[in-house]
């Protein structure tokens, strides 16, 4: 199954392709459509006003991947927010340089789908913790992915020039959902999209410090 976003509809389709485009208007493609099985969304405005109220997260482990893209059973590459950028009163004059050794950049060259193993992976060595008591048992979530493609979904309400198509499969009780590598995302013209990744990660590398959490920190 596969969960398709074009011009903010969302629309669900197998082997058939069904698509949707524009701002709530189907495509001809979709006229027969099974629109029970659409997840709608709203104009952006319907989700002004107050934020939803969730409880405290609880975490519940974690796990690293190095420089070479190795697993490991540990937060050792965890990092934290540097505590001198945080402002002593409401503003504070920062100047970061974004491109400072960006020639030196190695830019990531995997998919969501190695992202997602890599969670798999956990999960599978800790699933003693994440199944519930029921039988026969499953995991607690419902949905399981990683971050990225919550917040494509997310941000669709608000981004109509983003395409994106979400593969997902149901197993044992949960959706596992991974979005498809494609090209679409929108940036600037004549702005590379390699510099978005460099500058991300340049931002991440300022903001963040701190003790290594390995060492007790």
């Amino acid at each position: 199954m596969a969960y398709y976003h074009r011009g903010g509809r969302f629309a669900v389709g197998g082997r058939e392709g069904v698509r949707g485009r524009g701002r709530g208007r189907a495509s001809s493609s979709a006229d027969d459509m099974d629109f029970s099985n659409v997840f709608r969304v709203e104009r952006p405005q319907h989700y002004r006003g107050a934020a939803p109220v969730f409880g405290k997260a609880e975490v519940l482990g974690g796990y690293s991947v190095d420089e070479d893209r190795k697993f490991g059973h540990d937060r050792s590459m965890l990092k934290f927010l540097d505590r001198k950028y945080l402002p002593d009163n409401d503003e504070m004059s920062v100047k970061l340089d974004l491109n400072r050794g960006a020639e030196k950049a190695s830019l990531y060259s995997g998919n969501s789908s190695q992202t997602l193993q890599n969670l798999l992976q956990w999960i599978f060595s800790n699933s003693g913790v994440l199944m519930t008591d029921t039988t026969p048992p499953r995991l607690e979530a419902d949905f399981i992915s990683i971050r990225n493609t919550f917040s494509t979904i997310m941000r669709s309400t608000y981004n109509f020039r983003e395409a994106w198509i979400i593969d997902a499969i149901e197993f044992n009780g949960s959706i596992y959902m991974v979005r498809r590598k494609d090209e679409t995302f929108d940036v600037r013209p004549g702005i590379p999209l390699e510099n978005f990744e460099v500058w991300g990660h340049k931002f991440e590398q300022y903001m963040t410090g701190g003790l290594n959490f390995a060492s007790g920190g």
